[in-house]
This record gives structure tokens, C-alpha cells and sequence, in this order.
């Protein structure tokens, strides 16, 4: 047996210290096997792989290669061997475990046989791959883009429509807006005195008007009450002339009654709600004018000329009442001649070229003479509704009383009584000139006629609420 207590004698590899050669080799020859078991070397494992784990001896330093047998080696052998082994030049081992190495046989660092040129492939290959998914991903991130872009376009350019057509639309809901006012305050007139008195404007909701007939206040909008339609007017107008007849049977009876107070409010609020209609839906006006008033829808039936006779008899005007209500009617007439005429030459105005007479004349010069000239006809029937309306609200809110009033809505009832009828009977019955003639009056120059009817619009601001119930001379 060795002596163990000597220090065995150790080499230095790449900065580790291992056993020499020598103190192995020893190690081995005293190494005597008793049986196969106890050199068992896993069939899994080859003997080169089992000789270096077990000594961990570095590749430069030495490389044993064991012959598998099924018997046990000899002792003298494998010491002979080891020591032909260590006895070899140290440059011829380092050139044989170079060849076993480059041959790939075996390798003490690695279990398998890595090339430098593998590991270069294999970073290649990686590197390609990499390269790939990033030109995918590239590609996929300009494709969406590219849709994305294409999706802007396409909402940029709905967009800029859509504005174009916004700005057209609120333009023409402004030219809609100024033909409106044009024709609804700038040239239509917006009643008296007395109806604004009677239609008074309250927070958000405009012009109202309250009506009394009821046990409970009724408080309505203008724009509401001329919308209406037919059957609803005509129960309203209805139910104002049942209460009005009543007023007139207690009155008729006592003079003094209170009612006649009720009689005042009630034929106030019933002019009022003719005018809200005359003035806010002139359409409406002229079919409520033709109807019949007990079914609620217009009939050819009228009221005849004895019916306006018998009307004017039960009225019984006094003589400042009939000088009023027949100068209304000769500065009325006078005033529509006027625009007659007038209207008249601007239709004389119309080219040739929209009557397909004359091919040469410029498009744009017919678009702007005929918009002017269609400005000017607006205008003037404007104004001529304006004078209708005008001496409407002088007869039956000026002249009349209120009591001449009830009568005239109570009597004429289903029917409504048109003020140019009942003035040309009366006109009738006191030799007044005819309507044509008045329309051709020539004595007066047209400037004459507006002047004349200014008379008769000075003379609707005289009439208040306080004052409606009585006559308002005009002369």
C-alpha cells in the first residue's frame, strides 16, 4: 500500500490544479478488482465517458481508452498500459487527443460533437428567421397603415360633403328665414295696438293669447291658435257665439246687465283670434272665411245679399258710422287700384326671352331681372294682404261697437260675414260708387291713393283695449 501521508504531487491545467500523471497511474495499479460488479460500467455510458467522469482528468493531460470486455482486466495490463501511456511523449498525446477530437469521437467539454461552423449556421439560420418576421411584421404594419390611410381619405372627403352641405342647408334656412320676416314683418302689418295688448308675450313661448270662455282660463299661443285646423276653429268660433248669445239676450232685457262686460271681453277675444289667424296663416284665414261653421268644412253656400241686408238692419249703424265705414271703403279700393296697377307693370317687365319669343338674351341677365321683378310682386302682394288685413281690424274693431259686433257673429252664424260684402251692400243703399270704378280712379295720381290709405293706418293705432268696445270715429 502507498503511503498516504505524502502529499501527492499535483500539475497545473488553465489555472486548476489536478493530480499528476504519476499519482494515477498508482491510484489505478493498486486498484484490484474482486468481481465484474465492482468495474461495472452502465451500458448507457461508454468507457470513455465513464473514465472522465469519474477522474475528471483533463483531455490535454491524458486520455485513457478502455476496451469493454466481459472479463475483469489484467492488473499487469492495464499498469503496463498506463504506464506506456505516461511514458509517451507529452506533444504525440496532445496531437492524438487533437485527432480523436477533430475526428469527433469524443469531447471532455462537450457531450456532443458542436462545430464551429454548425454554430455559425445555426446563427444564420436564426438571424434569417428573425429577418423574416420582421419583414412580416413590416409588411403587415404598411398594409395596415396603408388601410388606415385609405380610411381617413375616405372620411376627410365625406367629411368636407358633409360640411358643404351643412353650409348650403343653413343658407338656405337663412334665405327661408328673411322671407319669412320679409313677409311676416317687414311688409305684412302685425296688428293694432289693441290685439298686441291682447297678445302679449310671455318667456318661451312667444305671443299668447287668453280666453275666457271657460270656468278656467285658457292661455294659448299665437303660432297654436292659427295652426289649428278647420273643425277646431270652427268649435272655438262656435262656442264663442253661444256665449255671446246669451250676453245679447240678457242685455237686450236690462241694459245695466253686468253681462255686458263679459259681451265686451268676449267679442275682444273673438276679433283677436280672427286677426291671430289673418295675420300667422293666411291660407287658413281664406278657408275658414269659406266654411261652415256647424260642421266644420267649407261649403259652396254663402250668405246672400238679403242676409247682409237683414245683418246691416239689426246692426243699425249711426250716420258717423256709415261716413267712416264708406270713406274706408273709397280710400280701401283706391289703395288696391294702386297695386293694381303697379303689379300690372311689373308683369309688363317680364323679357320676351321667358315666353320663348327670343333665344339671344343672356341667361344671366334673365336670372337677375326676373329675380328682381319676382322681389317686387312678393312685395306688392305682401302689401296688398297687409291693406286687406288693415281695414279688416278698422271695420270690426275700430268702427263697430262691441254690441254691433255680437250681433254681426251671433246673426251671420254658421256662416262668417266678409266685410267687403256687407260695406258694398251697404254702399248699395246709399248710391256709392261701384267697386270697379273706384279700382280705375284716374282723378287721384297712385301716389295720392298710398298717401290717402295712410289716413286709414294712422287710424288702427287709435284703438286700444280700453276703447274697443266703442266707436272710433275716422272722420
Amino acid at each position: 500500500m502507498r503511503d498516504t501521508s505524502m502529499n501527492p504531487p499535483t500539475s497545473d491545467f488553465m489555472g486548476v490544479n489536478f493530480p499528476s500523471l504519476e499519482y494515477s497511474v498508482d491510484m489505478l495499479s493498486e486498484f484490484q478488482p474482486q468481481h465484474p460488479s465492482d468495474f461495472f460500467v452502465p451500458a448507457s455510458t461508454t468507457p470513455l465517458d465513464f473514465v472522465s467522469d469519474l477522474f475528471r482528468l483533463p483531455s490535454a493531460t491524458m486520455s485513457v481508452q478502455l476496451q469493454h470486455s466481459t472479463g475483469l482486466p489484467d492488473s499487469a495490463n492495464a499498469q503496463n498500459s498506463l504506464s506506456s501511456s505516461s511514458s509517451g511523449s507529452p506533444g504525440k498525446e496532445r496531437k492524438g487527443s487533437r485527432d480523436r477530437q477533430s475526428s469527433g469521437r469524443w469531447s471532455t467539454r462537450d457531450k456532443g460533437p458542436v462545430s464551429e461552423t454548425r454554430k455559425l449556421e445555426v446563427n444564420r439560420e436564426a438571424q434569417r428567421r428573425f429577418r423574416q418576421r420582421q419583414k412580416a411584421r413590416s409588411r403587415s404594419i404598411e398594409t395596415q397603415l396603408a388601410e388606415a390611410t385609405a380610411q381617413l381619405r375616405d372620411m376627410r372627403t365625406k367629411q368636407g360633403q358633409l360640411e358643404a352641405r351643412n353650409q348650403l342647408l343653413e343658407k338656405v334656412a337663412l334665405l327661408n328665414k328673411n322671407a319669412e320676416s320679409a313677409s311676416e314683418h317687414s311688409l305684412l302689418w302685425q296688428g293694432d295696438p289693441a290685439w298686441h295688448e291682447q297678445a302679449q308675450a310671455k318667456d318661451g313661448q312667444g305671443l299668447t293669447v287668453t280666453f275666457t270662455l271657460w270656468d278656467q282660463d285658457c292661455v294659448v299661443t299665437v303660432d297654436e291658435l292659427s295652426k289649428l285646423p278647420l273643425p277646431k276653429m270652427s268649435k272655438l268660433y262656435t262656442a264663442f257665439v253661444q256665449k255671446l248669445a246669451v250676453c245679447l239676450l240678457d242685455v237686450d232685457r236690462n241694459p245695466d246687465s253686468p253681462m255686458f262686460e263679459q259681451l265686451n271681453n268676449w267679442t275682444a277675444e273673438a276679433t283677436c283670434f280672427a286677426v291671430a289667424v289673418a295675420l300667422y296663416n293666411p291660407e287658413g284665414f281664406r278657408t275658414f272665411g269659406q266654411a261652415r261653421l256647424d260642421v266644420g268644412r267649407v261649403l259652396l253656400e254663402q250668405m246672400s245679399d238679403e242676409s247682409y241686408r237683414e245683418l246691416l238692419r239689426r246692426m243699425a249703424y249711426t250716420e258717423s258710422q256709415i261716413r267712416d265705414l264708406l270713406h274706408l271703403r273709397r280710400l280701401y279700393y283706391g289703395k288696391m287700384g294702386q297695386l293694381y296697377r303697379q303689379r300690372k307693370e311689373l308683369r309688363a317687365q317680364v323679357p320676351l326671352a321667358c315666353m320663348g319669343e327670343v333665344e339671344d338674351i343672356c341667361a344671366t341677365d334673365n336670372y337677375t331681372l326676373l329675380s328682381n321683378l319676382a322681389e317686387k310682386l312678393r312685395q306688392n302682394a305682401a302689401e296688398e294682404y297687409s291693406v286687406f288685413v288693415q281695414s279688416f281690424c278698422a271695420i270690426f274693431r275700430g268702427v263697430q261697437t262691441s254690441r254691433q259686433r255680437a250681433i254681426m257673429l251671433v246673426h251671420a252664424y254658421p256662416f262668417i260675414t266678409h266685410k267687403d260684402k256687407l260695406v258694398s251692400v251697404l254702399a248699395e243703399q246709399h248710391g256709392e260708387p261701384s267697386v270697379q270704378s273706384l279700382l280705375s280712379d284716374t282723378t287721384k295720381t297712385d301716389l295720392q291713393h298710398a298717401a290717402d290709405w295712410q289716413q286709414a293706418a294712422e287710424y288702427l293705432n287709435t284703438i286700444t283695449v280700453a276703447t274697443m268696445h266703442l266707436h272710433q270715429p275716422l272722420l
